[in-house]
């Protein structure tokens, strides 16, 4: 209990009892959740709920604004989103680019497919729909008897050898995706997977050659009976260097 100014009980001017607590006060006029922090916007004062594990308090964007909570940044970037395969059918992204960094790394880590053989790729997402058709680029594969390139199908952007990724041992690499929010996004690959004889560097590289920005993009495994994501880790990261 606490004491204040005023007339709370009858008896005219003085010190009045307040029989309601800081704590009940706080509680009515922000909410009980705990790890919740009270901050003043340009408005009123409002409650920021607790951040996710591991992110911490920034000021956004500048000293006038409201404070959030984020990840931490890696030596140039920003973790934006994380994803661990559980026998899906594809990662689909369609909030980082609303970010608005200049280019997003996406680093892959042992993603196994649940048959085996297939082909991984990449499809932008633009107006509602995944996009099947404009894609250019090719692939590139350095081998024991060689370099091998493949041809590009156009539905979509090939990051692997063609139908010989080895399910025990999945696909590993990084993605860069180059100015999403406007025309011809670009994508340069650097993967490397096992095809059942030796292990290959591969080399992607693409675009796709529509108009307009693209607002997302979903990485899959195709060709195979069962396309799915068995295991594996996606992460993907937002840079402005």
């Amino acid at each position: 209990m606490f004491t204040m100014p005023g007339s709370r009980d009858g008896a005219g001017g003085g010190i009045a009892r307040v029989t309601e607590n800081m704590s009940e006060i706080l509680d009515g006029a922000f909410g009980k959740q705990q790890g919740s922090l009270i901050y003043r916007d340009a408005a009123a004062w409002k409650a920021l709920p607790p951040g996710a594990a591991y992110q911490i308090l920034y000021a956004n964007q500048g000293a006038n604004a409201n404070p959030v909570w984020a990840y931490p940044p890696t030596p140039s970037g920003w973790l934006i989103t994380s994803f661990t395969a559980n026998n899906n059918a594809s990662f689909q992204d369609l909030s980082s680019f609303a970010d608005g960094y200049h280019f997003y790394e996406i680093v892959i880590t042992q993603l196994k497919p649940a048959s085996n053989l297939p082909t991984f790729g990449l499809q932008f997402h633009q107006g509602g729909a995944f996009l099947s058709s404009s894609y250019l680029g090719s692939v590139t594969c350095f081998g024991q008897t060689g370099t091998t390139s493949a041809a590009q199908p156009t539905n979509y952007l090939q990051l692997s050898q063609t139908n010989t990724i080895n399910s025990g041992g999945g696909i590993s690499g990084t993605i860069r995706i180059y100015h999403p929010s406007v025309s011809n996004a670009e994508v340069v690959a650097h993967m490397i997977h096992a095809n059942g004889t030796i292990y290959l560097p591969v080399l992607g590289a693409g675009g796709w050659n529509g108009s307009g920005a693209v607002d997302g993009y979903q990485l899959f495994f195709t060709n195979t009976a069962n396309n799915n994501m068995l295991s594996g880790t996606i992460a993907v990261y937002g840079y402005n260097g």
